[in-house]
C-alpha cells in the first residue's frame, strides 16, 4: 500500500478511539433496537414490560425504533464520517459555526444524545449496571472528542 493511501485510511490515536467508541454505540443501538422491534415484548433481551411502568409505552416497539435510529443508524453514519471526513457543502455552515468537521460535531451530538437517552431510561426504568456502562461510554465519547489533538485533527 502506498504511503498516500496509508495516510488517507489511518487515523491518529484520538480520532481512531473516537471512531471506535461511536461505532460500538452504533452496533449496540442497531442490535438492541432490532431485537426490540422484532420482539416488542422485550423477552428476547430479557426485559419485562413492567420496566415501562412510568413511561407512555405499552411495549418496546417505539423505544426500539428510537434506539435503532438515534443510537444505531445515526452513530453508524457519524463513525463512517469520522473515519473518512467527507466534505459535503450542505454541512459547511455547521463546520463554520463550530470550526471543526461536521463529523466531530456529530460525535458530540451522539455523546450528548446518549446521555439524554440514559437520563430518560434512569427515570423510566431505574438504575442498572448496563446504564452505568453506557454512561461511561457516553462520557468517553464526549471526553475523547474534546481532547485537543482530536479537535485539531477535525479542524475545518
Amino acid at each position: 500500500m502506498s504511503s498516500v493511501a496509508r495516510k488517507k485510511w489511518s487515523l491518529p490515536l484520538g480520532p481512531a478511539v473516537l471512531t471506535i467508541l461511536v461505532a460500538l454505540l452504533a452496533l449496540s443501538g442497531l442490535g438492541g433496537g432490532a431485537f426490540l422491534v422484532i420482539d416488542p415484548s422485550g423477552e428476547l433481551l430479557g426485559l419485562p414490560l413492567s420496566v415501562l411502568r412510568r413511561g407512555p409505552f405499552v411495549d418496546f416497539l417505539v423505544p426500539g425504533l428510537v434506539l435503532m435510529l438515534v443510537l444505531g443508524v445515526l452513530p453508524a453514519f457519524v463513525a463512517a464520517a469520522l473515519w473518512t471526513r467527507p466534505r459535503w457543502p450542505a454541512l459547511a455552515p455547521l463546520e463554520r459555526a463550530f470550526g471543526e468537521h461536521w463529523s466531530w460535531v456529530g460525535a458530540g451530538v451522539v455523546g450528548v444524545g446518549l446521555v439524554l437517552w440514559l437520563a430518560v431510561e434512569l427515570w423510566a426504568v431505574g438504575a442498572s449496571s448496563l446504564l452505568v456502562a453506557y454512561a461511561v461510554l457516553a462520557l468517553a465519547i464526549i471526553a475523547v472528542a474534546l481532547i485537543p489533538g482530536t479537535r485539531r485533527f477535525y479542524r475545518a
